[in-house]
């Protein structure tokens, strides 16, 4: 099983590949980042990486899953949150309401928006 499994730290990312330091400090080079389509994610150093070796050469790994339990938010039975290190997230919550919190701003680029419903807003609405 070792050598087609191993679980490992996240040391250097380049591009989509990292390195990562697995059993008794075994390093690996050029592990292949994949992530599923239309999500992307650099890894912070440290990260925990999941590592498959499809044809049980250790020098070919592909990072399946790659993940930091450290930044993880907690979550009521069925909800889901996209998230990263500085405490932003876009929670859909069990009840189907959906929360968005920023630390800075929140841009929406599109030529039109549409609201089907009321809006409320605590500070300065501005026109431009």
């Amino acid at each position: 099983m070792q050598l087609i499994f191993a679980t490992g730290n996240i040391t250097l990312i380049t591009g989509r590949k990292a390195q990562a330091t697995v059993l008794d400090e075994e390093v690996l080079d050029n592990v292949k980042l994949v992530t599923p389509f239309g999500f992307s994610h650099a890894p912070k150093k440290g990260s925990q990486a999941y590592i498959l070796f499809p044809s049980g050469d250790r020098t070919f790994g592909v990072a399946i899953v790659v993940g930091d339990n450290s930044y993880a938010m907690e979550l009521a039975e069925g909800e889901v949150a996209l998230n990263d290190d500085k405490g932003n997230f876009v929670q859909i919550k069990a009840d189907g309401s959906v929360v968005l919190k920023s630390s800075v701003s929140v841009t929406i680029d599109a030529p039109s928006l549409a609201v089907n419903g009321n809006i409320t807003a605590t500070g300065t609405i501005t026109g431009g």
